[in-house]
């Protein structure tokens, strides 16, 4: 910060180092930084873990059929790697012992994120983080403190005390009535007795464009990119395992519609045994895929990538607005109806990844 910019704004940081919100800010971000990496491991986890638990049970059917059945090849023939494992002594055993692990992981996540609450927990401390460091700016942005009058600036330093005890001490029920509300912005009023600096306002509007605005923007052009990355390896998952497992439904019916003709035509009872297996393995195929893509989904609802992603260019393209018209205002009015509206859209945004958020399909 250089040194012109510190005797401007100096006063102001100083009121926000002595309420300690840097502090308290501090403490909730890395509480649901931590917070929030449990709730992404668990449901994760309680998602490919429970459809590999499912995947492992349909495997050990394949088994319990090809366990002690005849090896129906000619010599010299190689045999499906399938049935080599699959009919093995103790494959069933194996299968059975893996299922049981992935059931508990499974549960044991599902469990910890209900009793630990995790994404409740995660969402009211990020809604805390969040909004101390709203207050951070709100209260610069205020035109009471820049305006010279008696009193103003008391009044505005008692607004933040107030407003940083109220975040303190919110709950989940306050958090969840908090998203549920949108109230109308509201204009800042610009009293046209104020005594207004021009150059401290000018340093506050550049303090702002860097401190603020410009690190928004940025933050939401890293997270759109990283979402749409996201969304376009997942997204597809679901819908093309259920084709898949069409698919292979429709080539087992082919196959067990074609056994007579197989018989008519005089195939060998080699021929006729690897397409029984194939039948079969079809069948194992259709049953397994769904399970997969019904985590993989899990996944990426428990997420929100695709909404989150569109949200995070929508805001980004109004912030690019604001910030232009910001360094052509050129009067008080100008300037704190363009910093207000800033706040708003970033406040909006916010509430509407806070739904999003509640909304999204994991328990805890």
């Amino acid at each position: 910060m250089s040194a012109t910019l510190q005797t401007a704004l100096g006063p102001a940081l100083k009121i926000l180092e002595e309420a300690k919100l840097r502090q308290a800010f501090e403490h909730f971000d890395n509480s649901a930084t931590t917070k929030a990496n449990w709730y992404r491991w668990l449901a994760v986890s309680a998602a490919l873990c429970g459809a590999a638990a499912v995947v492992l049970a349909v495997l050990q059917l394949a088994a319990l059929l090809f366990v002690d059945r005849p090896r129906a090849v000619e010599p010299g023939r190689i045999e499906l790697w399938s049935i080599r494992f699959l009919g093995k002594p103790g494959a069933l055993e194996a299968l059975t012992v893996t299922e049981f692990i992935f059931i508990v992981v499974a549960i044991v996540a599902i469990a910890a994120g209900i009793l630990a609450k995790t994404q409740r927990g995660w969402l009211r401390d990020r809604h805390k983080a969040e909004w101390l460091r709203s207050l951070h700016f709100r209260f610069l942005v205020d035109p009471d403190l820049w305006s010279g009058l008696h009193g103003a600036r008391e009044e505005a330093r008692n607004r933040l005390h107030a407003r940083m005890e109220q975040v303190i001490g919110l709950g989940s029920p306050g958090l969840e009535a908090w998203a549920g509300d949108d109230e109308p912005p509201e204009a800042p009023t610009v009293s046209p007795g104020g005594r207004w600096d021009k150059r401290a306002l000018a340093e506050l509007v550049d303090y702002y464009l860097v401190a603020r605005l410009r690190h928004q923007v940025d933050y939401l052009a890293l997270q759109a990119a990283r979402r749409d990355w996201w969304e376009r390896l997942l997204r597809p998952i679901p819908l093309g395992t259920f084709f898949l497992a069409a698919a292979a439904a429709l080539t087992h019916f082919v196959l067990v519609f074609g056994r007579l003709s197989r018989h008519e035509l005089g195939a060998t009872s080699h021929q006729v045994a690897v397409a029984d297996v194939a039948s079969i393995l079809l069948v194992l195929v259709a049953g397994a895929l769904p399970a997969v893509g019904a985590g993989v989904r899990t996944c990426h609802l428990a997420q929100e990538f695709g909404r989150n992603s569109l949200r995070f260019k929508a805001k980004r393209s109004a912030l690019e607005k604001i910030g232009s018209r910001l360094k052509l205002a050129d009067s008080p009015e100008q300037i704190f109806h363009w910093l207000w509206a800033c706040e708003y859209v970033l406040e909006s945004d916010y509430r509407e990844w806070l739904r999003l958020m509640i909304d999204a399909e994991w328990i805890g």
